[in-house]
């Protein structure tokens, strides 16, 4: 199996990330914070979180408009 590539739960939860930051640059104005948002950390917390992968999204979303 290759190393260089992601898991495909990790790798869900980076596009939905990716998915989450193009709408946001979309619809808000000040949209910066966006860039400043690390996948890897919110990855993180999610998984010692044990939120289940169904939720991640919404999860993703609230932890943006927390933002």
């Amino acid at each position: 199996m290759d190393k260089s590539r992601r898991e495909p739960e990790e790798e869900f939860f980076m596009l939905s990330v990716l998915s989450l930051k193009m709408t946001h640059t979309e619809v808000y104005t000040a949209n910066d914070y966006v860039y400043e948002i690390s996948a890897s950390k919110l990855y993180q917390q999610v998984k010692q979180l044990n939120i289940p992968f169904h939720k991640w999204y919404n999860w993703i979303e609230t932890r943006f408009t927390m933002l």
